[in-house]
């Protein structure tokens, strides 16, 4: 992934807009457009709405998921490991690579369903919470 085309989209924690700059340069200081104050952006961690422009996500990102959500998959009544984070909610439906929206899945779940099949509502209910 080229780190250096990435975006990260964000709420100013100044004014509360969103705005956005590179992923490379998220721990600049930035002045906030509206009320002309210096502020860094938050990071992952701080606002799990923030999100990225592709599907991959970087390393940061990955962390804070685990950090609130664990390392155990997501999928009803399993207990194995996570090996990658899936979209909750697909990008096809709207859904963005956040910390809000992604979860832990091991590799079994990961290769069973696809990311459109996870929004069915049996299955939905289980990650609701996740």
């Amino acid at each position: 992934m080229d780190y250096n085309k990435m975006k990260w989209f964000f709420k100013c924690p100044v004014c509360g807009e969103w705005e956005e700059t590179q992923w490379i340069k998220r721990n600049c200081l930035y002045e906030c457009p509206n009320i002309k104050k210096i502020y860094y952006p938050p990071s992952p961690l701080e606002q799990i709405d923030a999100y990225v422009d592709t599907k991959h996500y970087p390393k940061e990102i990955e962390e804070a998921v685990i950090k609130l959500k664990g390392r155990i998959c997501s999928a009803p009544n399993c207990r194995n490991h996570y090996t990658l984070l899936i979209h909750k909610v697909p990008l096809s439906k709207g859904g963005t690579t956040s910390v809000e929206n992604l979860i832990p899945v091991c590799y079994e779940h990961a290769i069973t369903f696809n990311e459109d099949e996870y929004n069915l509502s049996y299955i939905f209910q289980y990650f609701k919470n996740a």
